[in-house]
């Protein structure tokens, strides 16, 4: 398992967590309690995983067009400002 698959188990894990956290939460409460505490963690592990899954993916682009760099007789370096334009296909 590379660490990519390893790391999107993770987050399906801590995603079911949450789900299961949610959903386990009692239906029979008062209109007048303070869910302030319980609605801004499940935000909160909300949003890091957000921001954990787009670091996921910037890293595994970044390897992928370094290992493209490596396959090919070009560098990202010669498509600066020109776009796709110059690739040799």
């Amino acid at each position: 398992m590379d660490i990519y698959s390893h790391e999107l188990s993770a987050y399906k894990r801590e995603l079911e967590s949450l789900k299961s956290e949610i959903n386990g939460f009692p239906k029979d409460r008062k209109e007048n309690d303070n869910l302030t505490h319980f609605s801004l963690g499940v935000s909160n592990r909300g949003h890091l995983m957000v921001a954990g899954l787009c670091s996921l993916v910037e890293i595994f682009l970044y390897q992928l067009a370094v290992d493209e760099e490596n396959n090919q007789s070009f560098k990202l370096e010669d498509l600066r400002g020109s776009g796709l334009t110059k690739l040799p296909f």
